[in-house]
């Protein structure tokens, strides 16, 4: 991870080493320093899963953070968002079905420790693969679409309720 300053040049500001990984997706968090890795890999050492292993990391650039995010469930990370306006983030991870949960990272330098990335609320297990905040935070998407039947459950962020669920029948994205 790399800053760039008002003259042009770059500094490194964090890196990490993904052992056991092929591919991986980057997730920037919208109001603080924070970097969601999600890591991949074609084959599953223990043998548990056909379709390889997964690993999600969070980075932060102006302390070096480092850390795993502890699954809250065995299994595959299927979905991870960002709340546009938090340092809020949802993971959807685990066997079918997984679970749904929402964690915080660290406000501050002082807050941030191994094993900080503590969840604080469960929306629950569902057969759900998909997550998506609304542009205004308040609401979140849970669905699972694609290989999933396309069951779809709204919540509402601010009082961690679920308001609406409805089904996209061969539904395989979401917009």
């Amino acid at each position: 991870m790399f800053e760039v300053s008002n003259r042009g040049e770059l500094r490194q500001v964090a890196s990490q080493s993904f052992f056991r990984a092929k591919s991986c997706d980057i997730s920037w968090s919208h109001t603080s320093p924070e970097v969601l890795v999600l890591a991949r890999n074609d084959t599953d050492s223990t043998g548990k899963s056909y379709y390889g292993e997964t690993f999600l990391h969070i980075l932060r650039a102006d302390q070096e953070m480092k850390e795993s995010v502890a699954m809250q469930k065995d299994g595959p990370v299927h979905a991870t968002a960002w709340r546009p306006d938090s340092n809020e983030y949802a993971v959807i991870g685990g066997f079918m079905p997984p679970q749904t949960v929402l964690y915080a990272a660290p406000k501050k330098k002082s807050e941030s420790r191994e094993g900080s990335q503590v969840p604080f609320f469960s929306f629950g297990e569902k057969a759900r693969n998909v997550l998506m905040f609304s542009p205004h935070s308040r609401f979140l998407l849970i669905g699972g679409l694609g290989s999933l039947k396309g069951d779809c459950d709204i919540w509402d962020r601010q009082f961690l309720k679920r308001f609406q669920s409805f089904h996209f029948a061969n539904a395989t994205t979401v917009a």
